[in-house]
């Protein structure tokens, strides 16, 4: 991806060696100080440049939250999507926007082995999450019954389910 850096050198995480040398592809890769992600009930966004392998079904980003909702930005079948979910991240989804069909309008595929960025947008005034790819807003989704989201403590994993495919620029704001 185009680096924000000026002088950065790359250096992306590649899914498939860092499991082949720690075997945690169940897992992902566990991310320290995980309460950097309790964000309450407040507004966050979650962004990261992503290229794919063969494997298109999995978390690129998940936090599950031990006494709170959870939330994930993934793949379904090569298709970004997120959501916030009550029990945990394969829980009930309060707020879910892409997937394949995504409210009745067709989200892109990720190109395989192409950069792409993504970023996932939570607006708790307006009850809403947005979806972006390269940029774009691809889709929103408005709760219908505005409901309290509450992002409690818990952990952080980039690659959950994930077997290879490579990660760059993980960020999230507050």
């Amino acid at each position: 991806p185009p680096s924000s850096r000026q002088g950065f050198s790359r250096s992306s995480l590649d899914l498939a060696a860092y499991f082949a040398a720690n075997g945690y592809v169940d897992t992902g890769a566990l991310l320290p100080e995980p309460n950097r992600f309790n964000f309450a009930g407040n507004s966050w966004t979650v962004e990261l440049w992503f290229r794919p392998g063969m494997d298109l079904e999995g978390n690129l980003f998940s936090y599950e939250s031990y006494d709170g909702h959870s939330f994930k930005l993934a793949l379904e079948n090569g298709y970004p999507v997120g959501g916030i979910y009550s029990g945990g991240i394969d829980g009930t989804a309060i707020v879910k926007v892409g997937g394949e069909v995504a409210s009745g309008l067709l989200m892109p595929l990720l190109p395989n082995d192409e950069w792409t960025h993504l970023a996932l947008v939570w607006d708790p005034a307006n009850s809403s999450m947005r979806l972006y790819v390269n940029g774009v807003s691809m889709i929103a989704q408005q709760m219908s019954t505005p409901a309290t989201v509450n992002i409690g403590a818990g952990e952080a994993h980039l690659g959950k389910g994930l077997t290879d495919g490579y990660l760059d620029e993980f960020r999230v704001w507050r």
